[in-house]
């Protein structure tokens, strides 16, 4: 669980909290499990548009690494994961883009161009072994099922989900909420 500066787990058996865990100078949190649970990531913000992200042991909470630090207009929006890559999309005040981070490392990875430059919408969604790219507006070229691995599209999202949002992914369908 994560809210404000604070992560507490959740015993999966009984249901209790744990004690919390304060990330220092965060506002805001965003997590996600990646590599079969046996890392936490944690995307923190300040509440002013400076961002970073960190890989957390997911029972103790210790801190693993941490990324360089972003600035933008709110913290970077953690989307997923594959054996090696997370995804993350950021608002930047007047547009957005998407990327890939190592695992490994928490660097950035190279992406395709068309993820670069985005609008403060842009999201990245990894499910079912499928990059789902949505940006309001952005046309084909920033709204497809891609590759996990690459980013590189497969599939042009259907005009409809264009100007939406994506809600979930799986068992073959993408949810979306249209305009």
């Amino acid at each position: 669980l994560a809210y404000g500066d604070r992560l507490v787990r959740i015993d999966p058996q009984t249901g209790a909290l744990g004690d919390p865990v304060r990330i220092a100078g965060a506002k805001e949190l965003d997590i996600e499990s990646a590599l079969g649970g046996g890392t936490l990531l944690v995307s923190a913000g300040d509440g002013g548009g400076r961002g970073w992200i960190q890989e957390r042991d997911p029972v103790s909470g210790a801190l693993r690494r941490t990324s360089r630090r972003y600035l933008g207009a709110t913290f970077p929006r953690l989307g997923g994961t594959t054996h090696t890559r997370l995804w993350i999309a950021e608002a930047t005040g007047m547009e957005g883009y998407a990327a890939a981070l190592s695992l490994r490392t928490l660097r950035p990875l190279p992406s395709p161009a068309a993820l670069q430059n985005g609008s403060n919408g842009i999201e990245t969604h990894v499910a079912g072994g499928v990059l789902i790219v949505s940006d309001d507006g952005g046309g084909a070229a920033r709204n497809y099922c891609g590759d996990p691995a690459t980013g590189a599209p497969r599939m042009t999202l259907p005009r409809s989900a264009q100007h939406g949002a994506v809600l979930a992914v799986g068992a073959g369908r993408i949810v979306y909420l249209g305009p």
